[in-house]
């Protein structure tokens, strides 16, 4: 039996088209690790802003939270969703686990995604995506 059964479920039945738009979001490994603020939170934004840059995205929206991350995305032509979780997972895996002093798994093996169906879908992502922080008690509004 595999360690992760989560990773394969949320896997099933996954497609990915240029120029859909999707809510996804993913946990850290077992919601165990801690993404340290500032210097890992940079780094996160820091690789959204590239993969946008880099014309793999558009980005929507996104939070980084202590221990998962959101983002609102459109894929650019050429590019699955997993090929781009892929590499933004890797990278910032690497690089947080710099930060840490550690090795290992920093990410959960799969995560969470939802194609966005119309406009009033994706300003409730958003909506939802921009309030995690308050919702944690972080912030007021």
């Amino acid at each position: 039996m595999p360690d992760r059964p989560q990773g394969a479920n949320l896997r099933t039945g996954r497609v990915s088209f240029p120029g859909m738009c999707y809510f996804v979001t993913t946990d850290t490994d077992a919601r165990r690790w801690r993404i340290p603020f500032p210097d890992g939170a940079d780094l996160i934004i820091d690789c959204w802003r590239w993969l946008r840059d880099h014309r793999r995205i558009w980005v929507g929206g996104y939070v980084v939270m202590d221990d998962h991350v959101h983002v609102l995305m459109m894929l650019r032509e050429g590019f699955t969703l997993a090929r781009v979780l892929d590499s933004f997972k890797t990278y910032t895996a690497t690089r947080i686990n710099r930060i840490l002093a550690r090795k290992g798994t920093f990410w959960q093996e799969g995560y969470y995604d939802h194609a966005i169906r119309d406009e009033p879908d994706f300003w409730t992502r958003l909506n939802y995506t921009h309030n995690n922080p308050v919702r944690r008690g972080w912030v007021e509004r």
